[in-house]
C-alpha cells in the first residue's frame, strides 16, 4: 500500500523500479509533508553538539548532500563512526577510501596503551598483506610473460627446424618453482623489475640467473659465449615435448594465484574490521570517560 496518507493505491511493484509509493509524485509529496514537521527555527550560532531528535532542514541538507547515492543514505547510522571521505588519485583517477584505524583516526581520539598496541600491530599486518598483494600481482604478470616467452621459443624452433614438431613443448620456466621469498627478492631486484616492466620474452630471458640450468640446478661450466640466439631465448625453459614433470603447469599456476588472492582479500577485510572495532571501542571509552567526568563535576 502507498505510504502517503489518504492514498489507498498499491505500492509500485516492479523488479526494475521498486517503490514504497504508487508513484514518484506521491513519494515526493510525502517527503514534502515530512519536512514541514521539522523544527523550522533558525539554528543558533553556538555549537550545540549532537542533540539527537529531529533534524533541522540544514542538518538534513548536509546529510543528503554528503552521500552520493540512495544506497549510501540507507546505511547511514549503521556504524558508530562514519568512514573518511573518498580521495581521488590524481594520476590514475581511481577513488580510494582511507580505513579508520589503519590510514586515519577520528579527530580528538586518543588511544590507550593497549589500543595503540593493537592498532600498530594491525597496521604492520596490513602492510605485510599489501606487500604480498603486490607480489602476487607481479607473479601474475610473470606468468603471462612466461607464456609469451614459450610461444616465442616455439616460433624460433620452427624457424630452426620446421619439421621438428615443436607445437607440444613444455615451456615451463624454472623460476615458477621459486618460493615466495625467492620470487619477491627477484622482482624487487634491478634485473627483475626491469624484466617485468619491459614485458618482452627477450627481457625475461636476459633476466634469468646465468648460474642455473633449466631444472634450477647449478651449472658446472659457463657456455654463454657459445650460446646462439635460440639458446639464449630458451635459457631456463623446459623444451621437452609432452613433458610429464610439468604437466598442465599453466592451469596449476593460475589456480594457485586465484586461491592466494582470494585468501589475501579475506585477510585484508578481516584486518580492516578489527581495526575499526578498536577505533569504535576507543571512542566509546572516551565518551564514557567524558560522561563520568561531567558527573563528577556536578557532584
Amino acid at each position: 500500500m502507498c505510504r502517503l496518507d489518504g492514498c489507498r493505491k498499491p505500492a509500485r511493484y516492479n523488479r526494475k523500479n521498486l517503490s514504497k509509493y504508487c508513484s514518484d509524485e506521491h513519494g515526493r509529496e510525502l517527503m514534502r509533508l515530512k519536512t514541514r514537521l521539522l523544527n523550522l527555527k533558525k539554528e543558533q550560532d553556538e555549537d550545540l553538539g549532537s542533540r539527537g531528535g529531529i533534524l533541522t532542514p540544514g542538518e538534513l541538507k548536509a546529510v543528503v548532500m554528503g552521500v552520493s547515492s540512495a544506497s549510501e543514505f540507507r546505511i547511514l547510522g549503521e556504524r558508530i563512526l562514519s568512514p573518511p571521505p573518498e580521495e581521488e588519485n590524481t594520476e590514475t583517477g581511481e577513488k580510494s577510501t582511507k580505513k579508520l584505524g589503519l590510514d586515519a583516526d577520528p579527530d580528538g581520539l586518543t588511544y590507550s596503551p593497549t589500543e595503540a598496541s593493537k592498532i600498530q600491530g594491525l597496521r604492520a599486518h596490513r602492510d605485510g598483506l599489501i606487500h604480498r598483494q603486490q607480489m602476487l600481482k607481479a607473479r601474475d604478470t610473470f606468468l603471462g610473460l612466461v607464456r609469451q616467452r614459450s610461444k616465442a621459443i616455439v616460433e624460433k624452433l620452427k624457424q630452426t627446424d620446421p619439421k621438428g614438431g615443436w607445437k607440444d613443448i613444455c615451456g615451463f620456466d624454472s623460476r615458477l618453482a621459486w618460493s615466495d621469498e625467492e620470487f619477491d627478492e627477484w622482482r624487487l631486484s634491478e634485473i627483475g623489475s626491469k624484466a617485468l616492466k619491459a614485458g618482452t620474452p627477450e627481457a625475461l630471458a636476459s633476466s634469468y640467473p646465468e648460474a642455473t640450468d633449466a631444472d634450477g640446478d647449478t651449472a658446472m661450466d659457463d657456455t654463454k659465449s657459445d650460446e646462439d640466439e635460440l639458446a639464449s631465448l630458451s635459457r631456463g625453459v623446459c623444451t621437452k615435448k609432452r613433458c610429464e614433470r610439468h604437466k598442465q603447469w599453466v592451469k596449476v599456476q593460475q589456480q594457485e594465484l586465484i586461491f592466494e588472492e582470494e585468501v589475501l582479500g579475506q585477510d585484508l577485510v578481516t584486518c580492516e574490521k578489527e581495526a575499526l572495532n578498536v577505533v569504535e571501542q576507543a571512542m566509546l571509552r572516551m565518551w564514557a570517560e567524558k560522561d563520568n567526568d561531567q558527573v563528577d563535576d556536578v557532584k
